[in-house]
């Protein structure tokens, strides 16, 4: 059989995937037959496999632990209060968001801690 494929032509690391650091291997593929696309296709996935397997590692596949626990569920105090609190607003047109009147924005601006003491940069003074 005549050579159909050249071999990896680029290889990169193309991007962080959720679980995996992704590898694009692009390779040119002479031919207009499908099943002898996907053949060779296959042939050079089977010889990366080997080289990976003959560097003493593997393949990472995503894997999943399921914790079960019971929760307490809601505290129905608190919510009774954040909803009275968002009536309130409500019934005074004061809703915070999506706007914050300038006053507000003024009064808050600058109050947070950040970073927070104890995370790098926070003695940046």
């Amino acid at each position: 059989m005549e050579s159909v494929a050249g071999w990896a032509r680029n290889t990169q690391l193309s991007r962080f995937g959720e679980s995996s650091l992704d590898v694009e291997i692009r390779a040119y593929i002479k031919t207009v037959e499908l099943n002898e696309f996907f053949a060779v296709k296959e042939d050079i996935m089977l010889r990366v496999m080997e080289v990976i397997e003959q560097t003493g590692t593997g393949f990472a596949f995503p894997s999943r632990t399921l914790y079960q626990a019971s929760e307490s569920g809601l505290d129905h105090a608190r919510r009774h209060d954040a909803e009275q609190q968002v009536r309130a607003w409500a019934s005074a047109h004061t809703l915070p968001f999506p706007e914050f009147a300038e006053d507000y924005r003024r009064k808050i601006t600058d109050t947070l801690d950040y970073p927070p003491e104890g995370s790098p940069g926070a003695d940046r003074g």
